[in-house]
């Protein structure tokens, strides 16, 4: 329900009436937006009512929209993940494309994440992003590499490198065998990451695990 200045509230089943009587290949208006990209959105977020969102006055949304800008919402970086994900299929499906440029995100909260927390969450969605590419793209080529000349260099003070992070992030899950120190541990988190649902769950273990510690003090 919308409310409306100029009479009774608009209802949901009013506008998706409109939409439907609207006729396509009209010139679009001073917005600029034509009838196929209206019905094109409405689709999208039809298709993705049933992704989780937000509590507000006893109803469920997960996006916010107004004329050709979206907001999506969740509870958690979790949910908006999967639902940006299925946003984004559906929009494809529909012949639009989600414009990355101009995508933000925003964290709102009693309670601000901690640093540590933000860092690593964005190392292991970037690196789960890279091993669901081909193997021979350079990122996974550098790493298999590293691991191939790793042991023949000199043992002097280790150096912090992108795999000595990932490395010590995955470690302090407990009750877990997950480790990054040669290709063959490379390749098994290359097929947990293919599942992203699992790789989700795996990012929220690390990211608990790293947790963890600062909540006992």
């Amino acid at each position: 329900m919308v409310s409306n200045l100029d009479g009774p509230p608009i209802i949901a089943a009013e506008v998706e009436y409109a939409l439907k009587k609207m006729k396509s290949g009209k010139a679009p208006g001073l917005d600029n937006i034509s009838t196929e990209m209206l019905k094109a959105i409405e689709f999208i977020f039809k298709e993705t009512n049933k992704y989780h969102g937000l509590n507000i006055g006893g109803r469920k949304f997960n996006n916010i929209r107004y004329a050709g800008d979206t907001v999506l919402l969740t509870e958690n970086a979790e949910d908006l993940q999967l639902l940006g994900e299925a946003v984004n299929k559906h929009s494809n499906d529909a012949g639009l494309e989600m414009n990355v440029k101009k995508t933000k995100t925003m964290v709102i909260t009693k309670f601000p994440p901690k640093a540590t927390s933000i860092k690593i969450k964005g190392r292991w969605r970037l690196f789960g992003h890279i091993l669901r590419r081909d193997s021979q793209i350079p990122p996974i080529q550098a790493m298999s590499a590293y691991f191939v000349t790793e042991s023949s260099k000199f043992k002097g003070r280790s150096l912090t490198t992108l795999p000595v992070l990932l490395n010590r992030d995955v470690s302090q899950i407990t009750n877990s065998n997950l480790q990054l120190k040669s290709n063959h541990d490379l390749e098994h988190l290359r097929s947990i990451a293919q599942q992203r649902d699992e790789w989700t769950k795996l990012t929220v273990r690390i990211r608990e695990a790293a947790e963890a510690p600062q909540s006992e003090h």
